[in-house]
């Protein structure tokens, strides 16, 4: 799963560093090949796969609910390990923080 990968309205990305490892071409290649299979869903001219579509739909929806429980726990642990230290910084807190909240966010949805 890519993180930290944004795409605007205008399609300008955003995110990650691209650090010419073939991971930033990859994860956007993943992205544009979700997007296209969620606009074709429900297409009349492809009734005939239907049940595929939708076995490859749940397959996706379970890989997503994993990683963002995979990622809470991992934020909620980094996030409480910092916040147990005698001085940790305010910026460094408030990220952590961000990150966990941004996770339980998503979960919620």
């Amino acid at each position: 799963m890519c993180k930290g990968l944004r795409e605007s309205v205008k399609g300008k990305w955003a995110g990650d560093e691209d650090l010419d490892d073939g991971e930033l071409e990859k994860c956007r290649a993943e992205y544009q090949n979700r997007k296209e299979f969620a606009r074709l869903l429900g297409w009349k001219d492809r009734s005939d796969v239907l049940l595929e579509d939708l076995r490859t739909l749940s397959t996706i929806l379970y890989d997503d609910l994993e990683f963002l429980r995979e990622g809470e726990v991992d934020a909620r642990t980094k996030y409480e390990k910092h916040r147990g230290k005698n001085s940790p910084s305010e910026a460094l807190l408030m990220g952590l923080a961000w990150d966990l909240v941004g996770f339980q966010d998503l979960l919620k949805k």
